[in-house]
This record gives C-alpha cells, structure tokens and sequence, in this order.
C-alpha cells in the first residue's frame, strides 16, 4: 500500500522542483538534480526557423532519389513522386511565408495575416499527410521486390577485413 501513496508523491515532487529551478543560486556548489534552466525563446525559435526547413527539404530530396525506381505500378510510382515532391516543396513555401510573415508583421492587414496562418495551416497538414503517404507507400511497395534486391553480395570481395 505504500508504494500507491509514496511514488506518486515522489513524481510530484520531482516534477515541482523541476519547475521551480529556473535559476542557480549563486553561492551554491552544486546544480539541482532536476535543473531545468528557463529558456529565452527568441533564441531558439531563430534558429529552428532556418534548420528545419532545410533539413525537411534535405530529407524531401532523399525520397526524390527513387524518383526512376521501379514500382509495380504506375500509381504506385505516381504517388511516390507527389508525396516525395509534396515533402520537399511544403517547407521552402512554409519558410517564404515564414520570412514574409516576420517582416513588418504588425502593418499588415488583419485579412492577410488571418489568410497567411490559414494556408500556413493548411501546408502544414499537406505535408503530414504527403509524409504519411510515403510511409504508407514504403510499406506497401515491400510486397513486391524487384529480383536485384534478393541478390547476395559476398561483402569481403569489396571490403577489406583483418
């Protein structure tokens, strides 16, 4: 019967101390256990702004490479070639609308600033769902490997061993 009262009291706890630990005090030897530093958000959301839309993009252009693979259908091929173009293209529309919507945001009319998170929306559940098509199609498309992939390649041959 303890352990129902004493554990979820200690997670409390430690939860708590998490969020009351936004400082060191300066004559402490010792960083708290559960040190959660408060973090400034301008510092962040800056350079998430300019990495991960080039990383989705990097990894949009992953999946154009199988752009000339063989499908077993033409469907099959088409859809690949929208989601993996989807997956590319939503994040350099979403970092245009992101630079234009920083821009002297407060002058902007109410209509555009409304319409722009509107369509910012709307890529933003595209992309999920070309993501969502790939992934589906990955899975799918196992169920009929080209005869190359059942291939066994003697490793040694092409690299040196000790």
């Amino acid at each position: 019967m303890w352990f129902l009262i004493d554990a979820p009291a200690a997670l409390s706890r430690s939860i708590l101390s998490i969020v009351t630990t936004g400082t060191i005090v300066d004559n402490s030897a010792h960083v708290p256990t559960f040190y959660a530093p408060i973090a400034v958000v301008s510092d962040t959301v800056g350079l998430l702004f300019f990495v991960l839309p080039v990383a989705a993009i990097l990894f949009g252009g992953l999946h154009c490479i199988c752009w000339n693979f063989d499908f077993p259908t033409d469907i099959e091929q088409l859809l690949w070639r929208v989601g993996s173009l989807a997956i590319t293209s939503i994040p350099s529309i979403l970092f245009v609308f992101g630079l234009i919507a920083n821009y002297s945001y407060t002058t902007k009319p109410m209509w555009l600033r409304v319409m722009s998170r509107t369509l910012a929306r709307f890529l933003l559940v595209a992309y999920m769902l070309a993501r969502l098509l790939l992934l589906t199609q990955a899975i799918v498309l196992l169920r009929k490997q080209p005869g190359s992939a059942f291939y066994v390649i003697n490793w040694s041959d092409f690299l040196p061993h000790i």
